[in-house]
């Protein structure tokens, strides 16, 4: 497993446990809690290793992307023909084809380009005509969703190291994050979850992180 929030060294801390008899079980519930946040946000907020390519529509000066966490490998391109991306657009460039990303200085204060805004040249209009290839999700995982992550987890856990759930089975746990593949535990110690019921207290935390608008 990868890409939590928090680790079993950090969630025995929080919860008061010694030694390494419940480690795997714990890595189970850090990576359940984890995407819990993701589910509830709308986002996610570990930052990819590599770039990849994404491919948008515009609407007017800008192009609503989703989170891009860093701009190293950041390319921008686009098609007169879709599927023929042949144009680079260049950073800056205030004469040519160029973009600002924004919001504005959002790297510098921990946030992510949300979105690109041409500057002497429009965007060309219809699907699938902009591509942007970039390292996706945020510059670093803010402290509040760690917190959160952590209080998600404390709910999950039972003193006797399962996780816990309404109807108290045990089986599997099935962790889905809208708009990605499902991710599923096994485990004989483990119970049904519905991971994406964030406790209130996280909710809390998070509520300025919840990403209100869909990316086309």
């Amino acid at each position: 497993m990868a890409n939590e929030y928090v680790d079993a060294e950090e969630l025995k801390e929080w919860l008061g446990i010694e030694g390494s008899d419940q480690d795997n079980t714990l890595e189970l519930v850090a990576e359940a809690a984890s995407r819990a946040v993701d589910s509830y946000c709308k986002r996610r907020f570990y930052l990819d290793d590599e770039p990849t390519p994404r491919v948008y529509a515009a609407e007017g000066r800008f192009v609503f992307v989703d989170d891009i966490g860093s701009t190293d490998g950041l390319v921008v391109e686009t098609a007169d023909v879709p599927g023929s991306f042949d144009r680079t657009w260049t950073e800056g460039d205030h004469t040519g084809f160029g973009f600002l990303t924004q919001p504005l200085n959002a790297l510098a204060r921990g946030r992510p380009i949300e979105r690109l805004e041409s500057l002497a040249n429009r965007w060309p209009c219809g699907e699938g005509r902009v591509q942007v290839t970039a390292k996706w999700g945020w510059p670093s995982v803010p402290a509040d969703v760690k917190q959160a992550t952590l209080l998600q987890a404390q709910a999950l856990w039972t003193p006797s190291g399962i996780l816990q759930s309404a109807g108290g089975e045990a089986g599997v746990v099935a962790v889905s994050l809208e708009g990605s593949d499902s991710v599923t535990y096994e485990s004989s110690n483990v119970s049904l979850l519905a991971a994406k019921e964030l406790v209130a207290t996280a909710q809390s935390l998070l509520a300025r992180y919840v990403r209100r608008r869909w990316v086309i």
